[in-house]
């Protein structure tokens, strides 16, 4: 089987701009650069490079209407996406050929993505993500809206393959879409070079007997961070504290939240950070919390468990193929007291703690980068293989 020449990735949000399927995007761009060329063809926004070039990978970031936040998408930018990425990517492949193109995200990224290959005459691999297919925490959820259930569907039945990053998502592809075939390929993680400081360089307030929970994640209603500031609000120790990382429109609601409840001294948002500070403050916490409500994959839970943290969470989405019982506690959705209570239980126990994050740190090995980007490649090969044949 003979390796791609040339990979053309479509992705309407890419670091700094989106969430988790950016990041995850970025990591095996660069990852995969390092074998092979490889272009991103993704959106911009003002004050961010048109083009960048990192050795053989190329990031074209074309413009798109009514973006200007870097953690949420309008809809109008996603809906611009499809002419714009359609109009570069056809020059992009004027003049630089591609033998596989690959889409993250089944809407807003594969319509255009799906054309460019057609046009190429190439493979087109679709991965879903989670959000693209399934989101409960929206009236406009593609599998709830018949129009883009439909256009999911179309991008779903066209594509050479189809990826889901869990299981979770895998079942939900067939069984919503009617997807007859899905691959299964785990996200991956990139271990980020960070230097560790002190709790104290990190924020005034945190002391060495501080227990600190930490969440990642864009601040939106399925991310259910109301809850996280509720459970602190139960429990009667105030050196338990909450670091919120990552911004968003719910913003204001939960700061409001933290006040009304009386714990604003004991709720921290961080906003929108770096890579490094983001590492830092997991490395300088105690637990990941999280109360959300479904993830496609969870690349934050990930993330903690390379840090050495436990994990509380729900137990709906992508993330339970990974956290077991020795790194984690999994409460059933929507048991917001049993949350609770295994929040109050783990920042009592320093052993259980301790335990639970080793094997936390244990666990994320196996999901390292290297191996996911073993697999998308393999993947491709068979893709090449499968067109030649035909």
């Amino acid at each position: 089987m003979r390796d791609p020449r040339h990979v053309l990735m479509v992705n309407y949000e890419y670091p700094p701009l989106g969430g988790g399927g950016g990041v995850i995007n970025q990591q095996f761009a660069e990852e995969l650069a390092g074998r092979l060329p490889v272009t991103v063809l993704t959106s911009g926004r003002a004050g961010l490079p048109r083009d960048e070039r990192k050795g053989d990978l190329r990031i074209h970031r074309i413009p798109v209407l009514m973006r200007s936040a870097d953690a949420v998408a309008s809809h109008v930018s996603m809906l611009s996406f499809f002419p714009s990425s359609l109009w570069y990517g056809r020059r992009i492949m004027a003049t630089e050929p591609v033998d596989i193109v690959h889409s993250f995200f089944a809407i807003p990224s594969a319509p255009s993505g799906l054309l460019l290959a057609r046009w190429a005459g190439c493979p087109h691999v679709l991965s879903v993500l989670g959000g693209d297919i399934y989101d409960p925490s929206k009236k406009l959820s593609p599998h709830r809206t018949p129009i883009l259930k439909q256009t999911v569907r179309a991008m779903v039945h066209r594509s050479d393959r189809v990826v889901a990053e869990s299981r979770d998502i895998a079942d939900r592809t067939r069984m919503i879409y009617d997807a007859p075939e899905v691959d299964r390929i785990p996200l991956a993680l990139h271990p980020f070079p960070y230097t560790k400081i002190s709790r104290r360089e990190l924020n005034p307030d945190f002391s060495d007997d501080s227990i600190l929970l930490i969440t990642v994640g864009r601040l939106v209603s399925r991310k259910r961070v109301d809850d996280l500031i509720d459970a602190v609000a139960h429990i009667d120790d105030e050196r338990v504290r909450l670091i919120v990382v990552g911004d968003g429109p719910m913003r204001g609601e939960l700061e409001a939240q933290a006040r009304d409840r009386g714990v604003e001294d004991r709720v921290s948002f961080a906003g929108f950070v770096s890579e490094e500070r983001k590492w830092q403050l997991l490395a300088a916490s105690d637990v990941y919390v999280s109360a959300t409500s479904h993830e496609g994959f969870g690349i934050s839970f990930l993330e903690a468990m390379e840090a050495g943290l436990p994990v509380v969470s729900h137990d709906c989405g992508g993330h339970v193929d990974f956290l077991n019982e020795e790194v984690s506690f999994l409460v059933e959705l929507g048991n917001s007291l049993g949350l609770r209570e295994k929040i109050t239980r783990i920042c009592g126990d320093f052993a259980l703690r301790t335990r639970m994050g080793a094997a936390a740190r244990d666990e994320a090995k196996k999901f390292h980068i290297d191996a996911f980007a073993d697999r998308y490649l393999d993947l491709y090969r068979e893709c090449l293989e499968e067109r030649a044949r035909a």
